[in-house]
């Protein structure tokens, strides 16, 4: 599931391609009709479809929609690749152990939006990049995997964000090769 640009699922969707995750992707869900993810998809001929947020009233329609689509595939892992919404307790429930997030931070520091951005403003020496297990909290959950980057103040705010996405897709794979041994 992603909302954007979608370069760890290209990372992913590649790794799995290639055997070095022993996985196939059934399906991108996003919510963002105009998200780059979407033709990145196209490319990797992967399946998708979009769960427009703003079509829906209210947000619980959109996450029974949600609920359905994936329940509909039968994952047996939900991957988040930058899905910028809270998923609800009752998806989570459906899902037990079987969401997986990847944040930019060393949890449980600076959980929830705008890591990179705080570990750069309080002049942090180290940041790193965290794939957990998705909860009812707020990054949260269980962690699968942490790795460190030294931040070098010597280059720009975004040699550090160009970094962190490196780390993001490398960490993300091992995590996920963990999981899916």
């Amino acid at each position: 599931m992603a909302s954007g640009n979608g370069s760890n699922f290209e990372a992913i969707v590649k790794a799995c391609h290639c055997g070095q995750i022993n996985a196939q992707p059934v399906k991108l869900i996003g919510d963002k009709p105009k998200a780059f993810v979407f033709e990145r998809a196209k490319t990797l001929g992967v399946d998708s479809e979009c769960i427009d947020y703003q079509s829906f009233t209210y947000r619980s329609e959109f996450e029974d929609q949600l609920l359905r689509a994936c329940k509909k595939d039968g994952p047996d892992y939900i991957v988040l690749a930058g899905f910028m919404k809270i998923l609800p307790v009752q998806f989570i429930h459906n899902f037990k152990d079987k969401i997986i997030n990847i944040h930019p931070s060393l949890l449980p520091k600076y959980p929830g939006t705008k890591a990179i951005e705080k570990a750069w403003a309080n002049d942090d020496s180290v940041s790193g990049v965290t794939v957990h297990y998705v909860d009812e909290g707020v990054d949260t959950g269980k962690i699968i995997l942490q790795k460190s980057l030294e931040i070098d103040r010597t280059k720009t705010f975004e040699d550090f964000c160009q970094q962190m996405h490196a780390l993001e897709h490398q960490v993300y794979i091992e995590a996920l090769q963990k999981i899916l041994k």
